[in-house]
């Protein structure tokens, strides 16, 4: 079937709108459709099945297909019956319901969001009916991709399926295009477009022979899901906002669609990892401050690097320490607000020679099909799927008995998983879970636009790593923080694609011939202003000088005057030229200082919230251990009541004797280790003392920080005062 012939059944199919429908009402759907495609020609029954075996390759009885046609409502369908066999009866749309469903067909047309897009976007530099072919073109390949999948998902076979679009089949300007379209802020666009994917789940239902809904919904709640590595990076803002934004719109659906968020010891392991290492990357070459949008203007993916710029970005404290604690904290935030759970418990022994070696073989696999990456990630990738894999237990051959799967990103993990799983798949990809839930749950358009978000395509080579950019950028910002000027170099190393500069095997001669190259840019910056000036002052003095000329020796007096002018003029534009330049610098100066005291500011404020909660958990403690100390006498107390109820006189006279004896011995002893009596007040004190020291730990307090910023906040306040009354 055609991509057109797809489009137009899906708008059928939800031309009555709602988040759940029977298997027997889009079986009705798909016999319309047959009606709409051949404009309500009258069909026998075998007419009518030998058409949807053709357009659709699904396979109907002439007993479901009666049944459907004969419950349905009665306007919906106009039927002959011709002598008393089944076969022979003739069926057609009621006028009615063929201009409804027609109308409707008009309204979902997908063409007309293709032409809306055309004239909305100026850089594509292409015809309509080339930007329609480019994403007719994905359209077809994103269809074929998701009917695949979900046809798995109800039903599994031991085939090899690839479940991802490959994005080798478009090139770099196609990409581009389809992104935009994706990107482009359109709900009504964005609807159209799960509705076509939600045709693909339809279909695998009615092909599957699925009970409805009611099952499959049943079925689709209370997973375990497992998050890959690149899940948390994406969640916690480290390969960009939009990446973010529509991670957390899927880790919120999932949530509240009753799937239970979890975290193995691998991923986590993971993590802690490559934050490490990419934290002493940025420790090897010493750097100023960068420009943080570079990255995303030269590199396609955000990265580790322009999110650490960005954080890095106007504080006065930047250490790679507080920018980890920074990271963890994060971390620790996400766990919280989602519920996701830590999972160290494995069920396996890791120590078994036969589990690792099958482990290892994993890892060789997903290894030698991704071709990049590290080996550590690799193994994380084969210790996740080999976990997911014993606790199903086996339990995987439909999408009802599995409970447990890894949500990953990965499109290279996906493809290996695709072809390594024999039921259910271990792995699922966001954008597939997101549509099933999408099409079952409730929706809002920022649901839809996240789903859509799912569906870009991963563009092609970047015009420089990550890495290589950082250690660039740390060569250029040694040389100049301006971000401009940084910009301005960059702009001048892609015209020669960093031809000299860049050695891959030796990041400290790439910092250096980047630190070259931006010295002799900022030189030639320096020289063609020099140059400027230089001219401007001769054109004055030509100007004066070809007056002087031509005034004869009579004009003695004149030419005194326009000499004196001349030399005034020159000196006047130097003295001018020179305020400018000052008052330029001391702009840039008391921009610097107002940006710096703002920052102390945030930062002073930062610090007192942090000291007002860990006053307040300190005084909470504080209570606690107050309760804990007054439990000691309330229990001898009640002993003691206890034993004159119970006891006679003569026993209790000894009692009293061996507490008295007791008490008396503990006191001579304590005076005897700490050379003094007990003083409760003193006691307390200690004690309090104690907890908002640990309180402050806890919520890194650093009163030494936050004295040292009151006196540059009082020192930034005396300069910046000093230039306004310099004004």
């Amino acid at each position: 079937m055609d991509i057109k012939s797809i489009i137009r059944t899906s708008a059928i199919i939800y031309a009555d709108e709602t988040s759940t429908v029977s298997t027997k009402t889009i079986q009705r759907k798909f016999i319309e459709a047959v009606y709409i495609d051949n404009n309500n020609g009258q069909l026998v029954i075998t007419e009518l099945l030998t058409e949807i075996e053709k357009k659709f390759n699904l396979s109907f009885s002439i007993e479901e297909t009666t049944e459907i046609i004969n419950k349905a409502d009665v306007s919906f369908f106009d039927i002959q019956h011709n002598g008393k066999n089944v076969e022979n009866i003739i069926v057609k749309l009621s006028e009615n319901r063929f201009q409804y469903l027609k109308n409707k067909e008009i309204t979902n047309d997908f063409e007309k969001f293709t032409k809306e897009f055309t004239s909305v976007c100026i850089d594509c530099k292409l015809t309509d009916n080339q930007i329609k072919d480019i994403l007719f073109k994905y359209l077809y390949e994103l269809l074929n991709t998701n009917i695949q999948l979900y046809l798995n998902i109800l039903k599994p076979s031991n085939q090899q399926h690839n479940f991802t679009i490959d994005s080798s089949k478009f090139d770099d300007k196609e990409i581009w295009i389809i992104n935009e379209f994706l990107s482009w802020n359109n709900p009504e666009k964005n609807i159209a477009l799960f509705k076509i994917i939600s045709y693909c789940i339809e279909y695998a239902l009615v092909a599957n022979h699925s009970s409805g809904d009611t099952t499959y919904l049943a079925s689709l709640r209370n997973k375990q899901f497992y998050l890959d590595n690149n899940i948390l990076y994406r969640a916690l803002g480290i390969n960009g906002d939009n990446r973010k934004q529509r991670t957390i719109v899927f880790l919120k659906k999932c949530r509240e669609s009753g799937q239970k968020l979890i975290i193995s010891k691998y991923s986590k392991k993971e993590f802690v990892d490559t934050i490490d290492y990419h934290i002493n990357q940025l420790k090897k070459l010493p750097f100023g401050r960068i420009n943080p949008r570079l990255f995303s203007k030269y590199c396609v993916s955000p990265s580790f690097y322009e999110f650490y710029h960005y954080w890095r970005n106007g504080r006065i404290t930047y250490g790679f320490d507080s920018f980890h604690a920074f990271v963890l904290s994060e971390y620790d935030s996400l766990l919280k607000f989602y519920k996701i759970d830590e999972d160290y418990k494995i069920p396996f022994d890791e120590n078994n020679p036969e589990i690792n070696a099958e482990i290892e073989n994993y890892k060789n696999e997903i290894q030698a099909l991704k071709s990049y990456g590290f080996e550590n990630s690799h193994r994380f990738d084969a210790q996740n799927c080999y976990l997911i894999e014993k606790k199903r237990n086996d339990n995987n051959r439909n999408i009802q008995d599995t409970k447990y799967y890894l949500i990953t990103t990965d499109q290279k993990l996906k493809k290996w998983d695709d072809s390594h799983s024999k039921n259910q798949s271990i792995t699922l990809l966001p954008s597939h879970w997101m549509g099933l839930l999408l099409k079952y749950y409730s929706r809002t358009d920022d649901d839809f636009k996240s789903f859509v978000s799912f569906l870009k395509l991963k563009q092609h080579e970047d015009l420089i790593d990550e890495y290589n950019l950082q250690v660039i950028l740390s060569g250029i910002s040694e040389i100049t923080e301006d971000f401009k000027r940084q910009d301005t170099v960059m702009e001048r190393m892609v015209e020669r694609k960093f031809a000299g500069i860049i050695d891959s095997k030796n990041p400290i001669a790439t910092r250096e011939g980047a630190k070259k190259f931006a010295k002799e840019i900022i030189e030639d910056e320096l020289d063609s202003t020099k140059k400027v000036y230089q001219e401007e002052l001769k054109n004055i003095s030509d100007k004066y000088q070809g007056e002087i000329n031509t005034i004869s020796e009579v004009h003695q007096e004149e030419l005194n005057n326009i000499s004196q002018k001349y030399e005034f003029d020159k000196e006047q534009l130097q003295i001018e030229n020179k305020r400018k330049i000052d008052e330029l610098f001391a702009k840039e100066q008391q921009k610097r200082i107002t940006e710096r005291y703002d920052s102390v500011c945030l930062e002073i404020k930062k610090i007192n919230k942090m000291k007002h909660n860990a006053l307040i958990r300190a005084e909470e403690d504080f209570k606690t251990d107050k309760f804990k100390f007054l439990i000691l006498p309330v229990a001898i107390f009640l002993v003691l009541l206890v034993c004159v109820i119970i006891f006679s006189w003569d026993k209790m006279e000894k009692i009293t004797y061996i507490f008295s004896m007791v008490t008396v011995g503990l006191t001579y002893t304590y005076i005897a280790i700490y050379g003094k009596s007990f003083d409760p007040t003193e006691y307390f004190n200690a004690i309090k003392e104690k907890n908002i020291k640990k309180a402050f730990q806890e919520f890194m307090v650093d009163l030494n920080d936050l004295k040292e910023y009151e006196e540059l906040k009082i020192e930034l306040k005396n300069e910046i005062d000093a230039f306004q009354n310099f004004e």
